[in-house]
């Protein structure tokens, strides 16, 4: 595909050629393949938790770490959630 620019035709390759190096070209490139991720979905339920280190069983949740974790382990909502399956700590 050509364009009819100022009264000649110009190929869109060499018109980006003309403004960016090769090199520059090439690294966009590169860096461009580098930070590609392939999409993975948030709303994928059909895996299990990665870190079941700290996943509430009785809640069905997963926290980030240790603190989050025991501050849910002490909250009200565990704690309804572990009477509520007839469950008493």
């Amino acid at each position: 595909m050509t364009y009819n620019v100022f009264g000649g035709t110009l190929n869109p390759t060499l018109l980006l050629l003309k403004f960016f190096p090769l090199s520059v070209l090439w690294f966009a490139l590169f860096v461009w393949l580098l930070a590609y991720k392939p999409y993975k979905s948030a709303y994928d339920k059909d895996s299990a938790p990665a870190n079941k280190q700290y996943y509430c069983e009785v809640c069905e949740k997963q926290l980030n770490g240790p603190q989050p974790y025991n501050a849910h382990m002490k909250s009200k909502a565990h704690r309804e959630e572990l009477e509520a399956a007839g469950i008493y700590a």
